[in-house]
Protein backbone atom coordinates (compact mmCIF):
# COMPACT_ATOMS: atom_id res chain seq x y z
CA UNK A 1 0.00 0.00 0.00
CA UNK A 2 1.25 3.37 -0.94
CA UNK A 3 1.29 5.74 2.08
CA UNK A 4 -0.62 8.97 1.68
CA UNK A 5 1.44 12.33 2.03
CA UNK A 6 -0.34 15.60 2.91
CA UNK A 7 2.26 18.68 1.80
CA UNK A 8 2.31 20.93 4.26
CA UNK A 9 2.64 25.02 3.14
CA UNK A 10 5.05 26.09 5.93
CA UNK A 11 4.63 30.23 5.86
CA UNK A 12 6.49 32.24 8.27
CA UNK A 13 4.06 31.59 11.17
CA UNK A 14 4.59 28.02 11.18
CA UNK A 15 8.40 28.50 10.35
CA UNK A 16 8.16 30.67 13.89
CA UNK A 17 6.22 27.92 15.41
CA UNK A 18 8.83 25.07 13.81
CA UNK A 19 12.25 26.61 15.24
CA UNK A 20 10.52 27.39 18.47
CA UNK A 21 9.39 24.27 19.33
CA UNK A 22 13.19 23.24 18.63
CA UNK A 23 14.37 26.23 19.96
CA UNK A 24 12.72 25.60 23.62
CA UNK A 25 14.44 22.58 23.95
CA UNK A 26 17.63 23.38 23.99
CA UNK A 27 16.80 25.86 26.03
CA UNK A 28 15.24 23.68 28.48
CA UNK A 29 18.88 21.38 28.10
CA UNK A 30 20.45 24.59 29.05
CA UNK A 31 18.58 24.62 32.08
CA UNK A 32 18.57 21.22 33.26
CA UNK A 33 22.17 21.47 32.93
CA UNK A 34 22.72 24.65 34.41
CA UNK A 35 21.13 23.16 37.63
CA UNK A 36 22.63 19.32 37.55
CA UNK A 37 26.31 21.33 37.16
CA UNK A 38 25.92 25.23 38.04
CA UNK A 39 29.84 25.77 37.47
CA UNK A 40 28.88 24.55 33.76
CA UNK A 41 28.29 28.19 32.93
CA UNK A 42 24.97 26.83 31.20
CA UNK A 43 22.24 30.14 30.21
CA UNK A 44 19.97 30.73 27.92
CA UNK A 45 18.82 33.88 26.71
CA UNK A 46 15.47 35.39 24.20
CA UNK A 47 16.87 37.62 21.60
CA UNK A 48 15.34 39.03 18.20
CA UNK A 49 12.84 36.76 18.55
CA UNK A 50 14.64 33.53 19.07
CA UNK A 51 16.58 31.35 22.02
CA UNK A 52 20.36 31.76 22.28
CA UNK A 53 21.46 28.84 24.55
CA UNK A 54 25.01 28.32 25.70
CA UNK A 55 25.71 24.87 27.28
CA UNK A 56 29.75 24.81 27.13
CA UNK A 57 32.44 25.76 24.34
CA UNK A 58 32.45 23.46 21.61
CA UNK A 59 29.06 21.95 22.57
CA UNK A 60 26.77 21.32 19.50
CA UNK A 61 23.74 23.08 21.72
CA UNK A 62 25.44 26.30 21.99
CA UNK A 63 23.34 28.26 19.35
CA UNK A 64 20.78 30.29 18.79
CA UNK A 65 17.87 29.16 17.11
CA UNK A 66 14.31 31.28 15.74
CA UNK A 67 16.17 34.51 15.77
CA UNK A 68 14.69 37.02 13.22
CA UNK A 69 11.38 35.19 12.61
CA UNK A 70 9.39 38.10 14.81
CA UNK A 71 10.63 40.79 11.99
CA UNK A 72 13.27 43.11 12.04
CA UNK A 73 16.29 42.48 13.96
CA UNK A 74 17.87 45.71 15.26
CA UNK A 75 21.46 46.73 15.38
CA UNK A 76 21.37 46.55 19.35
CA UNK A 77 19.79 42.96 19.24
CA UNK A 78 22.44 41.25 17.12
CA UNK A 79 24.96 43.25 19.30
CA UNK A 80 23.60 41.42 22.25
CA UNK A 81 23.30 38.59 20.21
CA UNK A 82 27.01 38.52 19.67
CA UNK A 83 27.82 39.67 23.04
CA UNK A 84 26.05 36.48 24.69
CA UNK A 85 28.62 33.92 23.03
CA UNK A 86 31.48 35.91 22.67
CA UNK A 87 31.06 36.76 26.50
CA UNK A 88 31.38 32.88 27.41
CA UNK A 89 34.40 32.29 25.13
CA UNK A 90 32.40 31.05 21.98
CA UNK A 91 31.71 31.56 18.61
CA UNK A 92 28.37 32.76 17.48
CA UNK A 93 26.36 29.97 15.54
CA UNK A 94 22.86 31.05 14.31
CA UNK A 95 20.75 28.15 12.62
CA UNK A 96 18.93 30.44 10.28
CA UNK A 97 15.36 29.53 8.68
CA UNK A 98 15.16 31.18 5.31
CA UNK A 99 12.14 32.79 6.55
CA UNK A 100 13.99 34.97 8.82
CA UNK A 101 13.37 38.61 8.39
CA UNK A 102 15.95 40.50 5.59
CA UNK A 103 17.49 42.75 7.95
CA UNK A 104 19.00 39.84 10.00
CA UNK A 105 21.12 38.55 6.49
CA UNK A 106 22.26 42.07 6.12
CA UNK A 107 23.82 41.81 10.19
CA UNK A 108 25.19 38.47 8.71
CA UNK A 109 26.98 40.48 5.45
CA UNK A 110 28.24 43.59 7.95
CA UNK A 111 29.83 41.61 10.41
CA UNK A 112 31.56 38.43 8.40
CA UNK A 113 29.61 35.42 9.15
CA UNK A 114 29.87 32.68 6.66
CA UNK A 115 27.65 29.92 6.02
CA UNK A 116 29.12 26.97 7.74
CA UNK A 117 26.14 24.18 7.55
CA UNK A 118 23.11 23.09 5.51
CA UNK A 119 20.27 21.17 7.25
CA UNK A 120 16.62 19.78 5.90
CA UNK A 121 13.75 20.98 7.87
CA UNK A 122 11.33 17.71 7.64
CA UNK A 123 7.86 17.56 8.61
CA UNK A 124 5.28 15.43 8.29
CA UNK A 125 1.16 15.86 9.66
CA UNK A 126 -0.01 13.79 12.34
CA UNK A 127 -3.38 12.21 10.89
CA UNK A 128 -5.18 10.92 14.07
CA UNK A 129 -6.99 8.97 11.97
CA UNK A 130 -4.24 7.46 9.82
CA UNK A 131 -2.93 5.09 12.67
CA UNK A 132 0.04 4.39 9.81
CA UNK A 133 -2.50 2.10 7.74
CA UNK A 134 0.68 1.75 5.12
CA UNK A 135 2.58 0.55 8.00
CA UNK A 136 0.51 -2.15 9.74
CA UNK A 137 1.51 -5.54 9.34
CA UNK A 138 4.89 -4.82 7.90
CA UNK A 139 7.74 -6.85 10.30
CA UNK A 140 10.93 -5.15 10.22
CA UNK A 141 12.32 -6.99 13.08
CA UNK A 142 13.11 -4.60 15.01
CA UNK A 143 11.33 -3.74 18.77
CA UNK A 144 11.25 -0.53 20.20
CA UNK A 145 10.69 0.66 23.72
CA UNK A 146 10.54 3.49 25.83
CA UNK A 147 13.13 3.83 27.84
CA UNK A 148 13.04 3.34 32.02
CA UNK A 149 15.09 5.31 33.80
CA UNK A 150 17.61 3.12 35.03
CA UNK A 151 18.47 2.66 31.47
CA UNK A 152 19.36 6.28 30.28
CA UNK A 153 22.50 5.40 30.02
CA UNK A 154 22.15 3.02 28.19
CA UNK A 155 20.42 5.02 25.98
CA UNK A 156 23.19 7.61 25.59
CA UNK A 157 25.99 5.07 25.29
CA UNK A 158 24.13 3.25 21.98
CA UNK A 159 23.02 6.92 20.55
CA UNK A 160 26.43 8.09 20.69
CA UNK A 161 27.46 5.26 19.57
CA UNK A 162 25.45 5.08 16.53
CA UNK A 163 26.29 8.79 15.42
CA UNK A 164 30.32 7.72 15.61
CA UNK A 165 31.78 8.06 12.51
CA UNK A 166 30.22 11.65 12.20
CA UNK A 167 31.15 12.57 16.10
CA UNK A 168 33.63 11.45 18.11
CA UNK A 169 32.19 9.95 21.49
CA UNK A 170 33.07 12.33 23.79
CA UNK A 171 32.31 13.04 27.56
CA UNK A 172 30.85 16.53 26.39
CA UNK A 173 28.88 14.90 23.79
CA UNK A 174 27.34 11.86 26.46
CA UNK A 175 26.72 15.13 28.50
CA UNK A 176 24.53 16.31 26.19
CA UNK A 177 22.80 13.70 24.82
CA UNK A 178 21.74 12.81 28.61
CA UNK A 179 20.30 16.25 28.85
CA UNK A 180 17.90 14.99 26.66
CA UNK A 181 16.46 12.68 28.98
CA UNK A 182 15.84 15.49 31.74
CA UNK A 183 13.87 17.95 30.22
CA UNK A 184 10.18 17.88 30.33
CA UNK A 185 8.24 16.21 27.61
CA UNK A 186 11.00 14.28 26.24
CA UNK A 187 10.64 10.67 25.91
CA UNK A 188 13.47 8.20 25.17
CA UNK A 189 13.55 4.82 23.06
CA UNK A 190 15.82 2.20 22.40
CA UNK A 191 15.48 -0.16 19.69
CA UNK A 192 16.70 -3.90 19.63
CA UNK A 193 16.69 -6.91 16.89
CA UNK A 194 16.59 -10.32 18.45
CA UNK A 195 16.93 -8.53 21.91
CA UNK A 196 20.15 -6.95 21.32
CA UNK A 197 20.13 -3.15 21.41
CA UNK A 198 20.37 -1.52 17.76
CA UNK A 199 20.01 2.16 18.31
CA UNK A 200 17.61 4.48 19.77
CA UNK A 201 15.60 8.25 19.12
CA UNK A 202 14.02 10.40 21.16
CA UNK A 203 11.49 12.74 20.99
CA UNK A 204 10.05 15.76 22.30
CA UNK A 205 6.64 17.64 22.08
CA UNK A 206 6.11 21.54 22.20
CA UNK A 207 3.38 23.28 21.23
CA UNK A 208 1.44 20.67 19.48
CA UNK A 209 4.69 19.85 17.53
CA UNK A 210 6.54 15.98 18.08
CA UNK A 211 10.13 16.76 17.68
CA UNK A 212 11.81 13.15 16.74
CA UNK A 213 15.65 13.83 17.08
CA UNK A 214 18.92 12.06 18.68
CA UNK A 215 17.79 8.20 16.23
CA UNK A 216 21.01 6.26 15.53
CA UNK A 217 21.58 2.66 14.81
CA UNK A 218 24.62 0.61 15.36
CA UNK A 219 26.96 -0.22 12.53
CA UNK A 220 26.24 -3.82 12.34
CA UNK A 221 22.23 -3.51 13.09
CA UNK A 222 22.01 -1.05 9.94
CA UNK A 223 19.21 -2.09 6.58
CA UNK A 224 17.05 -4.04 9.91
CA UNK A 225 14.59 -1.53 9.49
CA UNK A 226 15.37 -0.09 12.85
CA UNK A 227 15.00 4.10 12.21
CA UNK A 228 12.16 2.74 10.12
CA UNK A 229 10.10 1.38 13.59
CA UNK A 230 11.68 4.21 15.58
CA UNK A 231 9.57 6.15 13.72
CA UNK A 232 6.41 4.62 13.26
CA UNK A 233 6.43 3.84 17.28
CA UNK A 234 7.08 8.04 17.89
CA UNK A 235 4.50 8.75 15.16
CA UNK A 236 1.98 6.63 17.36
CA UNK A 237 2.87 8.33 20.32
CA UNK A 238 2.93 11.74 18.74
CA UNK A 239 -0.82 10.32 17.80
CA UNK A 240 -1.58 9.39 20.96
CA UNK A 241 -0.67 12.73 22.70
CA UNK A 242 -3.02 14.70 19.88
CA UNK A 243 0.64 16.40 18.49
CA UNK A 244 -0.45 17.88 14.72
CA UNK A 245 2.92 18.03 13.09
CA UNK A 246 5.87 15.73 13.01
CA UNK A 247 9.04 17.79 13.09
CA UNK A 248 12.98 16.57 12.24
CA UNK A 249 16.06 17.07 10.83
CA UNK A 250 18.74 16.08 8.53
CA UNK A 251 21.82 16.53 6.39
CA UNK A 252 20.65 17.49 2.84
CA UNK A 253 21.00 14.37 0.35
CA UNK A 254 22.11 11.91 3.52
CA UNK A 255 20.59 8.47 3.72
CA UNK A 256 18.51 9.97 7.02
CA UNK A 257 16.62 12.03 4.88
CA UNK A 258 16.10 9.51 2.71
CA UNK A 259 14.66 7.27 4.63
CA UNK A 260 12.31 9.68 6.57
CA UNK A 261 11.32 10.88 3.01
CA UNK A 262 10.31 7.61 2.36
CA UNK A 263 8.48 7.42 5.90
CA UNK A 264 6.23 10.29 4.96
CA UNK A 265 8.09 12.87 5.81
CA UNK A 266 8.32 16.10 3.25
CA UNK A 267 11.18 19.01 3.21
CA UNK A 268 9.63 22.13 4.52
CA UNK A 269 12.91 24.40 3.70
CA UNK A 270 16.29 24.09 4.03
CA UNK A 271 17.74 26.07 6.60
CA UNK A 272 21.41 27.37 7.35
CA UNK A 273 23.98 27.95 10.17
CA UNK A 274 25.66 31.28 10.36
CA UNK A 275 29.12 31.58 12.20
CA UNK A 276 31.51 33.76 13.04
CA UNK A 277 34.79 32.94 15.08
CA UNK A 278 35.43 34.76 18.57
CA UNK A 279 38.25 36.68 17.37
CA UNK A 280 41.73 36.74 19.16
CA UNK A 281 42.55 39.51 21.32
Amino acid sequence: MTMRIETLFVDGALARRLELAEAESGASCAVALARQRPDSGAAVESIAGGRAVFTGVGSPLSQATGVGLDGEVSAGEFARLENFFFSRGAAVNVETSPHADASLFAHYGKNGYRATEFTSVLVRRVDASEGDVAERGVSTGAAVDEVPVPEKDLWVRTVCMGFAEHYAVTDELMEVMGLFGSISGATLYLARVDGAVAGGGAMFVRDGIAGLFGASTLMEFRRRGVQRELIRVRMDTARRLGCEIALTFARPGSVSERNLLRNGFAVAYTRTKYTRELQAK
